[in-house]
């Protein structure tokens, strides 16, 4: 059965071309279930600028 779950990540991290998201401690109980099944991913990123 397939399911929409809304999570917001703080990093991404490249290890030997795997890229791993890092989900917030609050979506946590959420993400474990998933582990080892495969998921599909939507990304949607905040662009970031700094000014100085």
């Amino acid at each position: 059965m397939a399911k929409f779950i809304y999570v917001e990540s703080t990093v991404i991290k490249y290890r030997g071309g795997t890229v791993v998201l890092y989900p917030l401690a609050k979506y946590q109980p959420e993400v474990k279930p998933l582990h080892g099944r495969k998921v599909h991913v939507i990304i949607i990123a905040e662009e970031w600028r700094y000014s100085l």
